[in-house]
């Protein structure tokens, strides 16, 4: 499990570490918390039904080249190998992290809890998805 936290966050890293040498400052002038709320919880809810094409529906695509369905269904059951069995959303957060705006969705299963976080660019696309257990 934490290798697949490390390789998406190398890739998250690498993301905006791009974005950051292409332009001069990344700030986000457009915050719309509700439809990134939304996105994020559809992107948990596809991945409890494994519709992992469904998942990759709004990632950037530069991730969605990057990020495959194969490797996102293998990162889920590394974490449910671990959790357990998914049961329900227990809260969602937005916060700004390095320019960009980050959802948290934090989950229950059977055996504990885990996180699902979410980095947005300014289109409201998917640069960046982490699994926590």
């Amino acid at each position: 499990m934490q290798s697949f936290i490390i390789v998406l966050g190398m890739f998250l890293t690498f993301q905006v570490n791009t974005i950051t040498r292409n332009a001069s400052s990344v700030v986000l002038t457009r915050f719309d918390e509700p439809a990134r709320k939304k996105i994020s919880l559809e992107i948990v809810n596809n991945l409890v039904k494994e519709n992992y094409d469904s998942v990759r529906k709004d990632f950037a695509p530069a991730l969605k080249q990057e990020l495959s369905a194969e490797r996102l269904a293998e990162g889920w059951k590394k974490l449910i190998e671990t959790t357990g069995t998914y049961t329900e959303v227990a809260s969602s957060t937005v916060n700004a992290v390095n320019g960009y705006n980050q959802v948290k969705v934090r989950c229950k299963f059977k055996k504990g809890n885990a996180t699902v976080e979410v980095t947005f660019n300014e289109e409201d696309q998917v640069l960046g998805l982490y699994l926590k257990p």
